[in-house]
């Protein structure tokens, strides 16, 4: 079978007899061996020498010691364990049932029962193994084996004991954290050092709904894709792909596949209650009353309609104008088969002529457009998925409104907004970037590098920053680059969101200011403020473009604005003159009524109604607003027609 085999079989002979290859993976080889002293099959995993190197052989055997403690029905024990040929080895029983990935393989999708079944026995392994101190941190369909019916937990020998002193080491090759992308937690795909329990919960939950619905809930052509839409995606929720998926299971899995750990069931054991309906009403309760990201961009109504509210702030014109046109709202119907995209990206051209927005259409990412002179919405060839199965990512428009640039297949590209052959510029599975009228684009590579830039022609990319992972940085996201082409705004993203800063780069230093703490999606408009987002608020503060310095206190402009707390997606954008678009968290609208506020959210004045026009499709819907008092508001301006006009939704 080759030199290595022979090798390992000499080294053992005294204790056991190989006798053929099982599999191999990244870490290690399974072999078929023959327990010498007591007669019997066994399984033994061989970890390739350069991995155990970079763990150290003494370690790995001192953190076996722990794990080969671990006796329970739902755990393939350990028998031995020990050092041969410049690596180390640890044996197993040999398990004649198949796995759960050979399962799935041959049935795709498993009955709700026993689907239902399998986690709960899985999740008694888990919890034990927790009590015990011992965190898994590899759950996978390939690591659960079938014994007589019952499923075992394997692979404990990689298992990371969870100690509390400083000689704590994460067992990683090639400085990726071990795991499989598709069933790590967010923090372990961020290289989080203090992984706990709730990192298994998670994985459990992507197993139950792999075994549920035939795949897991985020899937990608490479391991950088699967982790961006594991850090950013809301996974699609069990109901809307399987009906006979009780609610409490849905909301109990969705509980387990929360971004944030505090979020998530605390214990296996208390998401196996969850999954028997004990325990889970609350929460089903819970999440179906929020008014947040998984309802905006999921809504559970039959019809898709994306509503997007409109409005001419008037700030092209300077911050003491008064805008021409009155706030104006219409709704964007989408069609058959198109729903909201998982992360919902709103874009508005330059000119404010222009919409784009990113949805699915018949199971695609697409991007759409919407020229305001005409009434329906149109995909953008080239700019979607089609079938090569990677989406597109966070698009963003060029200067003159011409051109799309977005992420897909690992590659940041270019597409006219009429259609066409879409352009090469770099290498990127993230973007979300920004295009400056000086031929720049700046751009985000991956969800936890730094920023990037790359001439609008292509070929001659480069790093502007690096997240200080020190400071508890993970990426640096949704870059703007300011009217002097030289600074660009950007969110140095952390966890939790109070945590993360909108900061100002100096594109030929590279000198980092911070401006905001607390906010994301920092984004600069021509009134001379700065927005950003503070959970489904918008906040707005002054800012002197010339100084790169924020000069005031932030206020509250627009309430309920679907925001993606995962990756600081803001649903939000503001054209060079003053249109404002943004999706809505409520997807309907059964009342409307405009009211103006001042800098602290207060309504000093009611707006009455003037002249309303009223067609709904029409771009020129809109209704005229005077203030009963007829006193200028804070922003400079009289009556409701500025940034203190806001709807009010019922």
């Amino acid at each position: 079978m080759g030199e290595a085999f022979d090798r390992l079989w000499a080294a053992l002979a005294d204790s056991y007899t190989l006798e053929r290859e099982l599999g191999a993976g990244g870490m290690a080889t399974v072999y078929l061996a023959r327990d010498v002293r007591h007669n019997r099959n066994v399984a033994m995993k061989v970890m390739h020498p350069e991995l155990a190197q970079r763990i150290g052989a003494q370690r790995f055997l001192k953190e076996i010691e722990t794990t080969a403690n671990l006796q329970h029905p739902n755990i393939l024990p350990l028998f031995d364990s020990g050092q041969v040929g410049g690596t180390v080895f640890y044996v197993m029983p040999y398990v004649q049932g198949e796995s759960l990935r050979h399962r799935l393989n041959r049935e795709t999708q498993l009955p709700v029962d026993e689907a239902l079944r399998i986690a709960g026995e899985i999740a008694a392994g888990l919890d034990y193994a927790h009590r015990h101190g011992v965190i898994h941190r590899d759950i996978k369909p390939d690591n659960v084996l079938f014994h007589d019916g019952r499923a075992l937990v394997a692979d404990f020998g990689i298992a990371l004991a969870r100690t509390h002193g400083e000689d704590r080491t994460r067992m990683t090759k090639s400085g990726v954290s071990l795991g499989t992308p598709e069933y790590m937690s967010p923090e372990q795909a961020a290289g989080h050092h203090n992984l706990d329990r709730r990192t298994d919960v998670y994985a459990l939950g992507v197993v139950l709904y792999e075994m549920l619905t035939g795949e897991p809930p985020f899937t990608g052509a490479t391991a950088q894709a699967v982790f961006a839409r594991v850090m950013a995606d809301e996974p699609r929720p069990l109901l809307l792909q399987r009906k006979t998926v009780p609610p409490h299971v849905d909301a109990a899995v969705a509980r387990a596949l929360e971004k944030l750990p505090a979020d998530r069931w605390q214990g296996a054991a208390e998401f196996a209650e969850a999954l028997s309906n004990a325990g889970a009403s609350t929460w089903a309760q819970r999440r179906r009353a929020l008014s947040g990201w998984r309802r905006s961009v999921l809504p559970w109504a039959a019809s898709a309609a994306l509503l997007l509210a409109l409005g001419w702030a008037g700030l092209w014109r300077g911050r003491g104008t008064p805008s021409s046109a009155g706030p104006m709202r219409f709704s964007v119907e989408l069609e058959a088969g198109v729903q909201p995209s998982f992360t919902p990206i709103v874009r508005l051209s330059p000119d404010g002529r222009q919409l784009f927005v990113t949805a699915m259409v018949d199971r695609r990412e697409e991007v759409l457009r919407r020229r305001f002179d005409e009434l329906r919405m149109e995909v953008i060839a080239g700019a979607g998925q089609g079938d090569q199965g990677t989406g597109n990512s966070r698009p963003f428009v060029s200067p003159d409104g011409q051109w799309i640039a977005y992420a897909k297949q690992g590659k940041l590209r270019k597409v006219r907004v009429e259609g066409g052959p879409a352009v090469d510029l770099a290498v990127a599975d993230w973007a979300g970037g920004s295009w400056g009228r000086n031929g720049r684009i700046v751009y985000t590579r991956a969800y936890n590098t730094g920023l990037w830039i790359v001439s609008e022609g292509g070929g001659d990319d480069r790093m502007l920053t690096a997240p200080d992972t020190a400071a508890g940085e993970l990426g640096h996201w949704w870059p703007q680059i300011l009217p002097d082409g030289e600074h660009v705004v950007f969110t140095a993203y952390r966890t939790p969101l109070e945590r993360a800063t909108i900061e100002v780069l100096s594109i030929s230093s590279g000198k980092r200011e911070m401006l905001v703490t607390g906010g994301v999606f920092g984004f600069y408009v021509p009134s001379g403020h700065l927005l950003y987002a503070a959970g489904e608020t918008i906040r707005g503060v002054p800012f002197d473009v010339n100084r790169l310095a924020v000069t005031g206190p932030a206020v509250p402009v627009l309430d309920s604005v679907a925001m993606n707390p995962t990756d600081g997606a803001a649903a939000f954008d503001v054209s060079e003159n003053g249109t404002l678009a943004y999706l809505p968290v409520s997807s309907y609208v059964t009342e409307t009524d405009m009211v103006m506020v001042d800098r602290r959210g207060h309504e000093p004045a009611r707006c009455q109604p003037g002249i309303a026009i009223t067609t709904r499709a029409s771009p020129r819907t809109a209704a005229a607003y005077r203030s009963t008092s007829g006193r200028p508001t804070p922003w400079g301006t009289s009556g409701c027609s500025r940034w203190g006009a806001r709807a009010a939704y019922a």
